[in-house]
């Protein structure tokens, strides 16, 4: 069976060897062992903190394959944002310049940085295997994340954000990278993608233009790249955007890929999960879809099981009760 859970210090193998599957296309999921070391037990560490309020903790989640005891996707949540450095992006801009002399109107976009999601919580390091993109793994991987929020609001913000990764030519190349950032950095995408994400990020506060960007000084293409996402990024931003997160016309200041957001209370999965109690452990037959079912402890475990409801029980089998260790009685939470 497929179970979401947080991640252990045993996993870090495996989740390296998924950084290496993902070829460092993912900031907080770097091709470094020391620094995922050390992300994985920060978060260890700070699923055991109680917390009235949301900080610098990380919240790391790994999806597994019990029958291979074999951690198979990634995903977290970052309780604030930007804590231990500024957290910049561009907002994109609509200006109107006009001459009533000549009669001429121009209309022209413009990128400035932005501090706005400073602090807020942040969904991001999601990643699932590629023979596993089947069987509603990927829903689950990320919707799971929601689950959490419904139970723990007090560790997260009101607003969370979600940076998709941004598109990249035939060649892996970054459009809007090469059209600016290029001439700010002197290096390539890549590297400066991996020390944003093993450094404090000071070098961007350090070499990044602070000046307004007038788009259409960038390359065709660079301009064409602005808010889209990477291809392989599509199916997770349309899990997003069904779950209520928008694109609010802020793109990231490397590749310019779309960061999205959403009401953290008003997300679909954490509006409509509800609460019901173990009745019975048995076997199920339904003609319905599996349901997300999650236990309701900081050491959440979820996964996708045959259940049936009635009023405020249910029951489920045998295979999905050991899978998240929950007995009759047990409260859990189902989507």
């Amino acid at each position: 069976m497929i179970v979401f859970r947080p991640v252990t210090i045993d996993d870090i193998d495996d989740v390296f060897a998924l950084s290496e599957e993902s070829s460092g296309g993912l900031t907080t999921l770097p091709t470094s062992r020391d620094f995922l070391t050390k992300r994985i037990e920060r978060s260890v560490a700070d699923f055991k903190r109680d917390v009235n309020e949301p900080g610098d903790e990380i919240y790391f989640f790994v999806l597994e394959d019990t029958q291979l005891k074999k951690v198979i996707g990634t995903a977290a949540i970052e309780a604030a944002a930007g804590i231990d450095g500024p957290f910049y992006t561009y907002k994109l801009g609509h200006n109107v310049r006009m001459s009533r002399e000549l009669n001429i109107r121009k209309d022209y976009k413009s990128l400035f940085l932005s501090n706005d999601y400073q602090g807020k919580s942040e969904m991001c390091t999601l990643f699932l295997s590629e023979p596993y993109r089947r069987d509603g793994n990927g829903v689950l991987l990320s919707r799971a994340r929601m689950m959490f929020l419904a139970e723990q609001p007090n560790r997260f913000t009101d607003i969370i954000f979600a940076e998709m990764r941004g598109f990249v030519d035939e060649n892996g190349q970054s459009p809007f990278w090469e059209s600016l950032g290029r001439h700010f950095f002197n290096m390539d995408f890549q590297q400066a993608d991996h020390y944003s994400a093993v450094t404090n990020k000071q070098f961007i506060s350090d070499l990044m233009p602070r000046q307004t960007i007038y788009v259409s000084l960038l390359s065709q293409a660079a301009q064409d790249a602005i808010g889209r996402p990477h291809d392989a990024a599509k199916p997770a931003m349309k899990i997003l955007q069904k779950e209520g997160f928008r694109y609010r016309e802020y793109v990231d200041i490397f590749d310019g890929g779309p960061t999205i957001e959403a009401v953290t209370q008003d997300i679909k999965t954490v509006r409509e999960s509800r609460v019901v109690t173990l009745e019975s452990i048995e076997p199920v037959e339904t003609d319905e879809r599996k349901k997300i079912v999650a236990t309701r402890n900081v050491d959440i475990r979820v996964c996708l099981a045959n259940i049936r409801v009635h009023g405020d029980a249910c029951v489920i089998d045998e295979t999905a009760a050991r899978t998240l260790g929950v007995n009759v009685g047990d409260s859990l939470r189902i989507a």
